[in-house]
């Protein structure tokens, strides 16, 4: 099978089929060789793992998101960054900065 038929084969894989994938294979995230793999599974496994929902959002992380509404914005923002950057704390540093703006707002 040809890379590219594999990154499309591993761009569709549900969670339990990356993991399943990536323990049958565990060379393809360390070697070099497969840099390719590695990015298409971090890839799909970023597309996958958007980790907030507005009653799922650890409370650790949205002190300042009191209302349902300020949940719903908080978790909201922080995937789009998650997604767009990959990085989680940048996700929820900017997440906590538009709650905040919205101080007073019901």
């Amino acid at each position: 099978m040809s890379d590219a038929k594999e990154y499309k084969k591993i761009a569709k894989m549900s969670v339990a089929q990356l993991l399943d994938y990536v323990l049958g294979a565990p060379y393809l995230l360390t070697d070099s060789y497969y840099r390719g793999f590695d990015t298409a599974i971090y890839k799909r496994h970023k597309e996958l793992a958007m980790p907030w929902t507005p009653s799922s959002s650890p409370s650790r992380h949205t002190e300042k998101a009191s209302t349902p509404a300020k949940k719903k914005a908080w978790s909201a923002t922080a995937n789009a960054v998650l997604k767009k950057t990959g990085d989680e704390g940048r996700a929820v540093r900017i997440a906590n900065s538009v709650v905040k703006k919205k101080k007073g707002k019901k």
